[in-house]
């Protein structure tokens, strides 16, 4: 028959508590405390991280990385250290017009419109009558709404290289305007009435 090891400290029920049947260690001290809250907050910046909420998991990590224990305090200033390098944000050093060209239709094909015709007009800039910048700047202001911005830019486009009217054709960038009787025109000559 095997004996029984004593418990290392008394234990006591919580009186404050009747019927949980909950007890706890009389002996804890402030320090065991801390180092349990600096666990579970590390755990819940852990969680975060995971699910990508990084700037939310920063916090928690930065307040995990205060604690008395050694071990999480590392391991919270690792993943601390993860989350500022993917959270800053990268400088761009956009030189030449196709560097402009390139951001500019990311940024269209992200529909962040604003940044995508910024872009696209300092290409512009750089480099007047170039067809395919044209015709993507013709796209950012289809999808922005200016259609005779969107037009011009086009028409210009097709006029420097005529491929361009069968890509506009079939480009969803231009269906918000694809109804409008002067891109029918532009697109569609064979359709033209004649009186």
């Amino acid at each position: 028959m095997a004996t029984r090891k004593k418990p290392d400290a008394p234990m006591t029920t919580d009186k404050s508590r009747a019927g949980s049947g909950r007890t706890f260690d009389v002996t804890a001290t402030p320090g065991k405390a801390e180092s349990q809250a600096q666990m579970k907050t590390l755990e819940q910046g852990l969680k975060l991280f995971r699910e990508q909420r990084l700037a939310e998991a920063k916090g928690w990590l930065e307040k995990a990385a205060q604690g008395p224990e050694a071990n999480v305090r590392l391991t919270a200033k690792t993943h601390l250290s993860v989350c500022e390098r993917r959270l800053r944000k990268p400088v761009l050093e956009l030189a030449s017009a196709d560097d402009h060209y390139n951001y500019g239709v990311e940024r269209l094909n992200a529909r962040d419109l604003e940044a995508s015709r910024r872009h696209l007009e300092i290409s512009l800039a750089l480099r007047p009558d170039t067809d395919y910048v044209l015709y993507a700047f013709a796209g950012a202001l289809a999808l922005s709404g200016d259609i005779s911005g969107s037009y011009e830019n086009l028409k210009r486009a097709i006029e420097i290289n005529p491929a361009n009217r069968n890509s506009a054709r079939q480009d969803p960038d231009f269906l918000p305007v694809s109804h409008n009787p002067l891109f029918q025109q532009l697109l569609h000559p064979e359709r033209r009435q004649s009186f």
